[in-house]
């Protein structure tokens, strides 16, 4: 009985349940493209972090309380045989240690007011997960000895550096000493990851120099 009441109101007009319809299947198709649009949002969020920092870190406890403020005191001692160790598990694609620390950056005799993120790592990291080998600007090269810089584009831009400048960073060591490293610019980066453009890169050796940091990431 319900069934053959309901097919006769579809029936009895016509124009206003062609209308409903329309609207239900407009809807319908609006709300599965809005919610695929905040998925790819969201996946490509998800993407440039993981570029970024990896599926997984690991930091010592305290680092974790103040990483804002960047404490390079709370590391990681003897970082490459824990990742040497992380990545002999199951399922472990690559481990890596690294370290970061902010510099101001400079590519003249001054100290410099430009400010940068110095990260060090590496080299194996930077090519083969950060994929920086290939978004590097033309004329630009890559790590050939510990000393070698690359920069991202927007610090470059704003430092005006070119390849094969000279660039001091100035940084701190784990104990709050002024400290400062300095190498030749060998390439700009400049790709689909906008921290990165932010960025500075050197070999993790040079960078643990920098923070009197040793073995420890």
């Amino acid at each position: 009985m319900l069934i053959r009441l309901a097919i006769r109101n579809v029936f009895r007009n016509t124009r206003r349940s062609l209308l409903t319809a329309g609207m239900v299947t407009l809807g319908s198709a609006l709300l599965c493209l809005s919610m695929a649009w905040m998925e790819g949002v969201f996946g490509e969020v998800l993407k440039l972090y993981t570029a970024t920092s990896g599926h997984v870190r690991i930091v010592d406890p305290e680092y974790a309380k103040l990483e804002k403020m960047m404490p390079l005191y709370a590391n990681v001692s003897d970082a490459q045989k824990l990742t040497e160790t992380i990545g002999a598990m199951d399922n472990v694609r690559s481990a890596f240690p690294r370290t970061s620390v902010g510099v101001t950056i400079t590519n003249t005799d001054e100290i410099g007011d430009h400010f940068a993120l110095l990260m060090g790592a590496p080299i194996d990291l930077y090519e083969t997960e950060y994929d920086l080998k290939n978004q590097l600007m033309e004329g630009g090269g890559w790590f050939e000895t510990p000393d070698d810089i690359l920069l991202g584009r927007k610090v470059a831009t704003k430092l005006g550096a070119k390849v094969g400048d000279e660039i001091t960073m100035n940084g701190m060591t784990q104990d709050g000493t002024l400290s400062a490293v300095r190498g030749r610019l060998v390439g700009i980066v400049s790709g689909e990851n906008p921290v990165q453009e932010r960025q500075a890169f050197m070999s993790l050796e040079r960078v643990q120099y920098l923070t009197d940091m040793a073995d420890a990431s």
